[in-house]
């Protein structure tokens, strides 16, 4: 492939900085964002082949831009990876189970080879395109929800209280049909009893 554009987005210049070395130790370019405000803007401009992320990314929570670039169409099969200091395991384990997670997650210290070396496995010439009603794990809760979005048969044939009131109605004109006819039976049974045979 040509070679690789990484876009980090990330106020820490020391940081920056060894991510700039690492990169021209290995050929690459590097494009820096230190604006969170603008970094779905940056990214749609540079066309990044991976996006490396801060969570601490000032003005914008990176978590929102990991959103925002997973749901962008020309920018959600970009290999991301999503750093921070200060967000524990628990706190990634969560973001995992959406659907736009990131592809890589660094926590506690980390340093420029370790990011770069975990992208360049997701460096493909075609990438593949990626299914976002397909990548959300199925957890207990979305099994509880797709349960109650989608009615059952026997849900299809209840009987609401409108239903049921019209088959009353229905059942009491029967009834009367049924009594009138009796009746007239009755009457035609005495008529002729009455004027013909006597």
């Amino acid at each position: 492939m040509p070679t690789p554009n990484i876009l980090l987005i990330d106020a820490d210049q020391s940081f920056a900085l060894q991510m700039s070395e690492r990169c021209q130790a290995l050929g690459w370019t590097l494009q820096v964002c230190t604006d969170g405000r603008q970094a779905v803007e940056t990214a749609l401009n540079t066309n990044p082949d991976g996006v490396v992320l801060n969570v601490e990314i000032p003005y914008v929570s990176g978590y929102s831009i990991c959103n925002k670039i997973r749901r962008n169409d020309k920018l959600k099969n970009v290999p991301l990876a999503l750093l921070s200091r200060s967000a524990d395991e628990r706190t990634f384990a969560q973001h995992k189970k959406l659907r736009t997670r990131a592809d890589e997650y660094f926590s506690g210290e980390y340093d420029a080879s370790a990011i770069l070396s975990k992208l360049r496995t997701h460096f493909t010439s075609q990438p593949p395109v990626r299914r976002m009603e397909s990548t959300q794990p199925v957890t207990p809760s979305t099994k509880v929800s797709e349960t109650s979005s989608s009615p059952s048969v026997t849900d299809s044939f209840t009987e609401t209280p409108a239903t049921k009131s019209s088959s009353g109605v229905e059942k009491k004109g029967s009834t009367i049909l049924i009594i009138l006819v009796l009746a007239i039976v009755i009457l035609l049974v005495f008529y002729i009893y009455v004027f013909v045979v006597r």
